[in-house]
C-alpha cells in the first residue's frame, strides 16, 4: 500500500524510503490540503476544477486504504477492519456528492476526516499489546 499511496502523491516529494505511516500521513494531510484550499476562508463553495481534482485525489487515497483494508491478508482486528471500510464508504459517498453540490460543512468534514486520522496513524497505536505487529509495521489504519 505504502508504494501505491506514494504513487499519488508523488515519488520526488515524498522523503527517501519513509514508513508505511509516514507515507498515509503524508498523503492524508495532502488530501486535507488540497480540500482546504478549496474552501477559502467563508461563504458558499462552488464548484471547481482545483475542487473536483481535489476530491478525485482524496479518493483514490480511500481506494487504496479500502482495498487494503479489505484484503484477506490485511491483519487488523475484524471489528476496526469493518469500522473503517464503513468510514471508507462514508467518504467515497459524501466526495462524490460533492463533486456534485459542494457544501462548506461536508467539505469540512471530510477535511477533518482525513486530519484526525493523519493524527491517529502519527500518533500509532495506544498499546502495542492489543495491535498486530503488522499494524507498527505501517499497516494503515
Amino acid at each position: 500500500m505504502r508504494n501505491e499511496l506514494a504513487r499519488l502523491y508523488g515519488q520526488s516529494q515524498m522523503a527517501s524510503a519513509p514508513s508505511g505511516r509516514q507515507v498515509e500521513v503524508t498523503v492524508l494531510r495532502a488530501a486535507s490540503g488540497k480540500i482546504r484550499a478549496c474552501l477559502g476562508t467563508e461563504g458558499p463553495v462552488t464548484w471547481s476544477q482545483r475542487l473536483g481534482e481535489a476530491l478525485r485525489f482524496n479518493l483514490k487515497i480511500w481506494d487504496v486504504f479500502i482495498a487494503d483494508w479489505s484484503a484477506p491478508e490485511c491483519q487488523l482486528p475484524l471489528e476496526l477492519r469493518q469500522n473503517l471500510l464503513s468510514l471508507g464508504a462514508f467518504i467515497r459517498a459524501k466526495s462524490f456528492g460533492q463533486m456534485a453540490n459542494p457544501e462548506r460543512a461536508t467539505l469540512e468534514t471530510l477535511l477533518n476526516i482525513n486530519e484526525n486520522l493523519a493524527a491517529g496513524v502519527a500518533q500509532g497505536p495506544a498499546s502495542t499489546s492489543s495491535a498486530p505487529e503488522s499494524v507498527e509495521a505501517g499497516q494503515a489504519v
